[in-house]
């Protein structure tokens, strides 16, 4: 696996970070990749000094100094058991809006992967607002690692949008979970949901056509719909040995979140939905859902000529 190159690891600053090591040590000697630890406090060495100032006695410049020394001692800590282990690492600490700033850094430095452990406050809303921005609007894939999913994920689940217009997307999701795969030698399941245009109105009052005729139709499409599953899983041998079709009906958002709860997946890799090349592109609706609801790992990947609504100089257009 040489999927990744230049890996950015957004650190919280405490101990969930730690977690994270064995990981991305592990994928990045597989991939030969730079790793670069990245930091983002939410306030300035010069705004602490400010604040600190208006206590009397405390030193404010001083103390400011020494907070923004502990969070560099912290990253270096990490950078150090990452050298032990034979790693090229990079470490960096700014300040600012923290997916802002990463997304500013991926643009900089043109990063491949961005990895990052929910924060242990955070666990009430997975994915957090931050990452979930994070999510939607950084160009390169994100992997957002939740706490409670295991450490190297061992089932996958690549969410395949069955619409032939998208071949693109699907190729990248299907090369990324392949790679993923056989990097943690997971069971990979590639999932397609269909479902017929328009097939609510056909249950409504006006037109309320019998469910045995829709379901029929639905079923029609069962051949054409692994077909178009089957395309993208073609040229990936090195994984047909622990990869499974999954050729659904129903509602996509509905199935994947279902899915992930039965069948115990660690990772879900999805791609967003939107016309490509439009800056400030959202993530895409059964995205958010799915987003919104699982509690294992997520990897999101944007579709080919995203343009981030991130900007260097601007901050968000």
């Amino acid at each position: 696996m040489q999927r990744f190159w230049n890996i950015l690891v957004v650190c919280n600053g405490d101990e969930s970070d730690r977690r994270n090591l064995d990981r991305i040590a592990d994928l990045a000697d597989r991939n030969r990749a730079k790793v670069t630890l990245f930091r983002v406090v939410g306030t300035s060495t010069t705004e602490l000094a400010q604040f600190f100032n208006l206590l009397p006695g405390l030193g404010g410049d001083a103390l400011a100094d020494d907070v923004m020394a502990e969070h560099r001692a912290h990253i270096e800590a990490l950078a150090a058991q990452l050298r032990d282990c034979g790693m090229d690492v990079e470490l960096d600490i700014t300040s600012g809006t923290d997916f802002i700033e990463v997304i500013r850094r991926v643009l900089r430095q043109s990063h491949d992967l961005v990895t990052k452990m929910i924060a242990p406050g955070d666990r009430s809303s997975f994915p957090p607002s931050q990452d979930m921005h994070l999510m939607r609007k950084c160009p390169c894939p994100v992997w957002i690692f939740n706490t409670a999913s295991d450490i190297i994920p061992r089932r996958i689940l690549a969410a395949i949008h069955p619409d032939p217009t998208h071949p693109e997307q699907n190729q990248l999701i299907m090369q990324l979970a392949t790679s993923m795969a056989a990097w943690s030698d997971a069971r990979l399941d590639v999932m397609s949901v269909r479902r017929l245009p328009e097939e609510p109105m056909l249950h409504h009052c006006r037109i309320k056509r019998p469910t045995a005729e829709v379901d029929a139709l639905v079923e029609q499409m069962r051949p054409k719909s692994a077909a178009k599953l089957t395309a993208p899983m073609d040229g990936f041998p090195e994984v047909q040995d622990r990869m499974r079709m999954v050729n659904i009906k129903g509602l996509a958002s509905d199935q994947v979140v279902d899915h992930v709860t039965t069948d115990q997946i660690g990772l879900v890799i999805m791609s967003t939905l939107s016309r490509t090349g439009v800056a400030g592109l959202w993530i895409g609706n059964t995205a958010e859902t799915v987003l919104s609801q699982v509690c294992c790992s997520v990897m999101a990947v944007k579709p080919e000529g995203f343009v981030s609504p991130v900007t260097l100089d601007e901050g968000v257009s």
